[in-house]
């Protein structure tokens, strides 16, 4: 079956430079932000606010980090260059493709637990996973895992997808080819997370993701995927804590 490449042909007129605004931009916001929103969601240790002590400040980190991006997103694809959302994928999917993302989610779950389990043994030792350092004062309130839940299978699937897989993956695409575009932007967004232990299996998700965009022409399905996968790690998750598996 022949489908349409992502619509990212007019994003040729992106230089190199807009790539790196985008990225000063982001990286140069969330360093100012992030050390506010620490000093004013700070824990309280006298307060038994769980909201305080532990979600707040995780949901304002998110919040900033979706909110700085699309913010840069905006000012140069829109703004400065004049071009649109749809410019970066947000367009209809062919027939089918949104439960393809989905299923490509149900299967990326057990591969990506296998990839972690090989790495964990060739290390020999657990993996160091910072996200449970950061979700396990949050996900033993079920108020506060469905607040959670909202965010990573909601926003940060979207903005993601735009950055890694609209902007760069489909910026790539016009000047070096799908291959190319696909590998590099599965690198980027596996390094960008900044876990080491887990850059293995978030290069398979972003290879992945990047095929699914490369196949469908659109990011819808990519979301999807990516949110459903979010989703589920973070019930995983969540359940796990609940049954004190991380428990010292």
């Amino acid at each position: 079956m022949s489908l349409p490449p992502p619509p990212s042909a007019r994003l040729t007129v992106i230089a190199v430079t807009d790539l790196l605004l985008v990225v000063i931009v982001v990286l140069g916001g969330l360093r100012l932000l992030l050390p506010l929103l620490g000093g004013i969601a700070a824990p309280d240790p006298l307060s038994g606010d769980a909201l305080r002590s532990g979600l707040l400040p995780l949901v304002l980190s998110i919040l900033a980090q979706s909110g700085v991006t699309l913010a840069a997103l905006y000012l140069v694809v829109i703004r400065m260059r004049g071009l649109t959302w749809q410019d970066l994928g947000l367009v209809a999917p062919p027939p089918g493709w949104l439960t393809r993302g989905v299923l490509l989610a149900l299967v990326a779950v057990p591969l990506v637990g296998l990839v972690n389990l090989t790495v964990q043994q060739i290390l020999d030792q657990p993996i160091d996973n910072p996200q449970i350092e950061l979700l396990s004062p949050v996900a033993v309130s079920l108020s506060n895992y469905l607040v959670m839940l909202v965010l990573a299978a909601g926003l940060v699937p979207l903005v993601e997808e735009l950055a890694f897989r609209g902007l760069l993956q489909g910026w790539l695409r016009e000047r070096f080819g799908p291959q190319a575009a696909m590998v590099v932007s599965a690198l980027v967004f596996a390094s960008m997370h900044g876990i080491p232990s887990l850059i293995p299996a978030l290069l398979v998700v972003g290879g992945l993701l990047a095929w699914l965009y490369e196949r469908s022409g659109s990011l819808w399905p990519c979301i999807a995927m990516h949110a459903t996968f979010n989703a589920i790690m973070t019930s995983l998750l969540y359940l796990a804590l609940q049954a004190g598996a991380f428990a010292e």
